[in-house]
């Protein structure tokens, strides 16, 4: 067994490979109001729905997790440079990527299928995921734009001591966040209250993967399970098993309004999770999980192609009718597409 952690962009691509994996399983199982009718799946019942709706809805912490990596990432990334430049750097790239997506995949796609009337008056809320008729799954994009645009700034209440900058971190923009819900009288998916509350729901994960790179707090947790020998696997598999039950048991009781659980929840999995990969045998396997991660983004858009506007595709992802066989199969299909397009990124210098 390693004792040492090791979280290195490998590692990272790894767990991106995962929190996809995770996403795909939240989108196919845990919506039925999604399933076009036939679109059914086979999986074991269980507590009055199936052991694949609990996955999918476990999967739901797969948002938080890219959200963590987000700001842990940033933080070495602003190492080597001028932060401002290099956050507009990122977000320029995002953005290009996510264009060329739209406009000559999403788009074609749509009028193929026999779609005809695309809001005029919506167009600039599409290029930056506010409206997300055309790209189901875009939503994202508005969430990252603001957050890395905003990271330079916010990065500055993150002092010298652990403790006080991860309560400023959490605290602010988590009771901002519950006040503007309560306050808000008119909330829709895409309108600007929505946009608000969803940034300062969100950010705070972001800011916490920050400051869990700035403070190397993997490192000491690591050094304080090595001095101690405790068993690196049990402590993972059972916190693991402990978040999995904790998550599912928050979000079915938690109302909306009360705060982000998954600021606490990820980055404990996250840390278990990269114990588990130090100590993998199956290499082919981590090789897979890292190939995903390196097209997560893509991926994560590609799937929306199945959903909403174009769910008269729907069929063809539910072939396989057996829950890992139909998330097999979703990779199998949309990995090719998403190679083709990050082929296009590097020829074009945005990647």
């Amino acid at each position: 067994m390693k004792n040492k952690l090791d979280f290195t962009i490998k590692t990272t691509n790894q767990i991106k490979g995962i929190a996809l994996l995770l996403m795909f399983a939240s989108h196919l199982f845990s919506f039925p109001e999604w399933l076009v009718s036939g679109n059914e799946f086979i999986s074991i019942p269980f507590r009055n729905n199936t052991v694949a709706y609990f996955v999918g809805k476990f999967g739901g912490v797969c948002v938080g997790i890219f959200m963590f990596l987000t700001g842990y990432g940033m933080y070495f990334s602003y190492q080597k440079g001028n932060c401002i430049v290099i956050s507009i750097k990122k977000a320029i790239k995002f953005i290009l990527k996510y264009w060329i997506l739209l406009f000559t995949f999403f788009l074609p796609v749509q009028i193929l299928l026999g779609r005809t009337y695309f809001n005029p008056h919506k167009w600039h809320q599409e290029l930056f995921g506010i409206y997300t008729s055309i790209v189901g799954f875009a939503w994202y994009v508005r969430f990252y734009m603001l957050a890395i645009l905003s990271l330079p700034l916010l990065k500055r209440i993150i002092g010298k001591k652990l403790w006080s900058s991860l309560t400023l971190t959490v605290i602010p923009f988590q009771t901002i966040y519950i006040l503007l819900w309560k306050l808000s009288t008119h909330i829709m998916f895409h309108n600007a209250e929505a946009v608000t509350l969803e940034y300062f729901k969100y950010i705070s994960i972001v800011l916490v993967g920050y400051c869990f790179a700035k403070f190397d707090i993997y490192k000491y947790i690591d050094k304080f399970i090595c001095t101690h020998k405790i068993n690196g696997i049990f402590i993972s598999v059972s916190g693991l098993s402990l978040i999995f039950i904790a998550r599912l048991k928050w979000y079915e009781n938690a109302k909306i309004f009360m705060p982000n659980a998954d600021i606490v929840f990820v980055p404990i999995l996250v840390f278990c999770i990269i114990k588990l990969l130090n100590n993998f045998p199956f290499k082919l396997i981590l090789q897979l999980l890292e190939i995903i991660g390196q097209h997560s983004m893509n991926l994560w858009f590609l799937q929306s192609i199945f959903f909403f506007e174009t769910n008269k595709l729907q069929c063809i992802i539910y072939l396989p009718k057996l829950p890992l066989l139909i998330l097999i199969w979703n990779i199998a299909i949309l990995l090719p597409i998403s190679k083709l397009y990050n082929l296009i990124y590097k020829k074009i210098h945005i990647i």
